[in-house]
This record gives C-alpha cells, sequence and structure tokens, in this order.
C-alpha cells in the first residue's frame, strides 16, 4: 500500500520530489505505529492516500497525494476528517494541518505559491485555532 502511494505522489506531482530514503523512513514510522496511512480506492485502483505521523499527544498532516482527474469530487477531505477522528481515538490532543496563510489584498505573498495557498485553505475548512509557531535560531 505504502509504495502505491509513492507511485501515486510521483505520477501526481509529475516527477519524484524526493528521495526514497525519506519514503522509506515514512514507511518504518508506520509499521513502528508512530504514523499512519488513510486511503481512497476505485475498483481497487488507489485514488487518495494521506500520511500522518503521530504520538501520543499529536498527530500532524504529513504528505498527501489524489488523482487530479478526480480534484472535481473532494476526495480527500473525507480521508483527513477519517484521520481526525483516528487521532481522537488514539487520545492526541491535538492534530496540526500545517501552515495557514493570512492574505489579503494588501498583504500579497510573494514567497507563497498558489498552489500552497489553496493547500492551506483547504486545511483550514476543518476548524480549529490557528496557533502561532515561530522558528528560532542561534545566531
Amino acid at each position: 500500500i505504502f509504495e502505491e502511494f509513492r507511485k501515486l505522489h510521483i505520477k501526481e506531482e509529475g516527477r519524484e520530489t524526493r528521495s526514497i530514503k525519506t519514503w522509506e523512513a515514512q514507511y518504518r514510522s508506520v509499521i513502528n505505529s508512530e504514523a499512519f496511512l488513510v486511503t481512497a480506492r476505485i475498483n481497487d485502483k488507489l485514488i487518495s492516500a494521506g500520511y500522518f505521523p503521530i504520538s501520543d499527544r499529536h498527530c500532524h498532516y504529513g504528505s498527501s497525494a489524489s488523482t487530479r482527474q478526480m480534484f472535481d469530487k473532494p476526495m480527500f477531505h473525507g480521508l483527513l476528517w477519517k484521520a481526525i477522528l483516528y487521532a481522537k481515538s488514539k487520545s492526541a490532543y491535538s492534530f496540526e494541518t500545517g501552515r495557514d496563510y493570512i492574505v489579503s489584498d494588501s498583504n500579497k505573498l510573494d514567497f507563497v505559491s498558489t498552489k500552497e495557498l489553496q493547500i492551506a485553505k483547504f486545511k483550514s475548512g476543518f476548524g480549529g485555532k490557528v496557533r502561532v509557531i515561530v522558528n528560532a535560531k542561534k545566531p
């Protein structure tokens, strides 16, 4: 199943975006119950999948892939909701969907692609609280 997910990701991105070592590390995390996958199939063909690292208190949306030809049918919405419910059943206190961007007409973000803005908008639709995360570096 994990290899099918990797191949779907490559196909839909049009290229391999990361090394096989990262996929192997993610696979090991699933085997070791440090992460889980949710998947959707039509006629036994994988059409959408998501990867979610989880600890005893926190779950994180890691990555996903969906068949672009079916984007008019928002299949990953249900998978993300299923992942949230599964994380809750495992006693995760929080579920992080990733970055969100506050954008207005006067505040255009040149460093964020249209695709990233659309993904953030999709994920923000699942509610919850937006929290500021500060990345600090030592000088």
